[in-house]
């Protein structure tokens, strides 16, 4: 008998309270503990599409609390899995007292990680 299966699955993430993984920036998470109770976080964007910048006259952009909206929407993060399992099995009888059987079987995945980063965000230059 021969079976076999394909399957492909792709997830779309978004940065954890660990955030750049040392490259400076945070995570979506952490953004909304870390984000002024005062200001609207909702407000991600200035009109001309660039981020808007809660502390832009007193910090550095580097060093931004990111807002929770633009961590979201700006940065993504993504795996891709690819995978391929199957298998063949075969059975002979000889003879009323001899049976040969042979099985064969294979189980192969690509998987691929994407992080993206926006311009214009709270990262750290290595």
């Amino acid at each position: 008998g021969i079976n076999d299966a394909y399957t492909s699955a792709t997830t779309d993430k978004t940065l954890t309270s660990g955030g750049l993984y040392g490259q400076g920036g945070n995570g979506a998470l952490s953004a909304v503990y870390g984000w002024s109770q005062s200001d609207d976080m909702r407000h991600w964007l200035n009109e001309d599409g660039s981020k808007y910048r809660m502390f832009a006259d007193r910090q550095d952009l580097e060093d931004d609390v990111e807002n929770p909206y633009w961590i979201i929407n700006k940065n993504k993060l993504q795996d891709a899995t690819d995978r391929l399992t199957g298998n063949i099995n075969a059975s002979f009888q000889i003879t009323n007292w001899w049976t040969v059987s042979g099985r064969l079987g294979i189980d192969r995945y690509k998987t691929s990680a994407d992080t993206y980063t926006a311009p214009g965000g709270a990262v750290k230059q290595m």
